[in-house]
């Protein structure tokens, strides 16, 4: 699978000292270990912690003879390196690769490992193609998967999109998966194919069929998109939607999730307003997302932009309940990336800061300790990599960067903090906090 030997560094540094993505250890403590996932023909790589902080899975999408598939390794804490890649996928080829829809992972309460990712589908007359959202169910750590399952309930009608998704665990043991849905806009589209054809027919088009064609898709263009979660319950036995979250989102920056303490579950992503804004809005659930609040902003940056800047928000909750949110905008007066803190579980939010402005569109991600220190990894082209800040009580200092590597993924648990990227045509995995 054009995967290179998995030699493991074991990095060790001095008190003081930081390492690389700013991921500290001391000559006494934790050590940081990395290593290579694979290299090739390799999508953006995301990363899960067990309950327990003692395994860190890893899923991307590779693709060899043609085909693209989805992939898994598991990195047990007393292992000296990750195992080899698991294919997730039972149909050979049902994946894609998209850097804002990576294969999505998540572990149970009962330590199960769900992959979700998507395929794309070719559609005549589609400006892009449509894709199907798909789960596999691991119950033994990883090392084979069941069936694929739609996510989806639309499964089998017109296609449409189903992508830039994501999962995360919540409190009741159940997992649930958000994406960007496109069936709407897909119905509005199929609809002007027809209405034109029947004029056609009638002898009363004026228009070829290109044009049709093109007009159709300007019509659905205008239908929004719509964000939409799922449930899946008893380990994949039984999936099903609940809510619509938004019926305009922007269509290509993907959502992201997080749950807290109490079990409110935070969905967060860019919406679309009606003067071409778009920005970042968050709601929550408190009956383990079966419905949620109204969207509410972030906050206001008025990005007005024609086109989808492919760049989704970070969360990520505090052990406090602050709810911590990291995004990208490109508004003229504060471009850069910005990050912002919830203290009162998602109702209000204080001031932003701009972490790193005048940067051009860049993916970020985040996590945070028991201390509340923030640990934020940005694509920076200032520096030509991927750096890393602490941000703690409002206070950001840069710690390091990682050259040359992007496309971020990090989770943090029970002491266990596992991170990957993508350094050219390699996928990076390390991991901090094992003794």
């Amino acid at each position: 699978m054009g995967r290179t030997s998995l030699g493991v560094a074991l990095l060790t540094m001095a008190v003081g000292l930081t390492m690389a993505l700013g991921l500290a250890a001391c000559s006494s403590g934790p050590v940081t270990r990395e290593t290579e996932l694979a290299s090739g023909e390799v999508g953006r790589p995301t990363v899960a912690l067990s309950e327990d902080g003692r395994a860190a899975y890893y899923t991307w999408v590779e693709r060899t003879d043609g085909a693209w598939n989805v992939w898994l390794s598991a990195w047990d804490r007393g292992a000296a390196e990750p195992s080899a890649p698991v294919r997730v996928n039972a149909t050979p080829g049902n994946a894609t690769a998209h850097d804002q829809a990576p294969p999505q992972v998540g572990v149970d309460l009962e330590g199960r490992v769900y992959v979700a990712w998507t395929n794309s589908i070719s559609v005549e007359g589609r400006r892009f193609p449509a894709s199907d959202l798909f789960v596999a169910v691991s119950s033994d750590g990883g090392r084979t998967f069941g069936a694929e399952q739609h996510v989806h309930s639309d499964a089998g009608d017109e296609p449409a999109g189903h992508t830039f998704h994501n999962l995360t665990r919540l409190a009741d043991g159940a997992m649930l998966v958000s994406w960007i849905d496109g069936r709407r806009s897909e119905a509005a589209r199929l609809m002007e194919v027809a209405r034109g054809e029947n004029s056609d027919a009638m002898g009363s088009g004026d228009m070829s069929s290109g044009e049709h064609s093109a007009h159709a898709a300007m019509h659905a263009s205008t239908v929004g998109s719509e964000i939409r979660v799922a449930r899946i319950e008893d380990g994949g036995a039984r999936i099903y939607e609940t809510d619509v979250l938004d019926t305009s989102s922007c269509p290509c920056c993907r959502t992201n999730m997080a749950v807290d303490a109490q079990g409110r579950v935070y969905t967060t992503w860019r919406h679309e307003y009606d003067n071409g804004d778009r920005d970042i809005v968050l709601a929550f659930s408190d009956d383990g997302g079966l419905t949620f609040t109204d969207p509410r902003p972030v906050r206001r940056d008025y990005w007005n932009i024609s086109a989808c800047p492919h760049t989704g928000p970070a969360i990520g909750i505090a052990p406090t309940g602050d709810v911590h949110v990291a995004w990208y905008t490109g508004a003229d007066d504060n471009a850069g990336i910005q990050h912002i803190v919830s203290r009162d579980r998602g109702e209000t939010f204080t001031s932003a800061l701009n972490v790193l402005p005048g940067v051009p569109v860049a993916q970020v991600a985040l996590s945070q300790d028991t201390k509340g220190n923030v640990r934020l990894l940005t694509e920076d082209a200032t520096r030509g990599g991927l750096s890393s800040w602490r941000i703690h009580r409002g206070s950001v200092t840069w710690q390091d960067v990682r050259e040359n590597a992007s496309l971020p993924s990090i989770e943090q648990r029970s002491g266990t903090v596992a991170t990957t990227w993508k350094e050219g045509s390699r996928l990076v995995a390390a991991v901090e906090g094992w003794r």
